[in-house]
């Protein structure tokens, strides 16, 4: 039952280490959410966007489609995929 508190914690921790431009840490607790959660379709979204920041686009495509399949609408997927060229 603490799974999905500490998963969000972990998203929110990797978002903020992102805007801090601390990219290790943030792939760090981004990949320690999916791990407690693989079905989080917000978590995987999150790491395309790390993923492209910094410049890890195969990663980053990679990620985009998951989360397009796990739920995250098509059009805003399309977006983030047209980045990963």
């Amino acid at each position: 039952a603490e799974y999905p508190i500490e998963m969000e914690l972990y998203v929110a921790r990797a978002e903020v280490e992102q805007n801090m431009n601390l990219p290790d840490l943030a792939i760090m607790d981004i990949d320690r959410a999916i791990q407690l959660n693989p079905l989080s379709a917000e978590a995987f979204l999150l790491r395309g966007k790390i993923n492209l920041a910094y410049k890890k686009k195969k990663a980053a495509k990679k990620d985009f489609e998951k989360a397009k399949l796990l739920g995250i609408s098509s059009s805003e997927v399309r977006e983030w995929l047209q980045q990963c060229r």
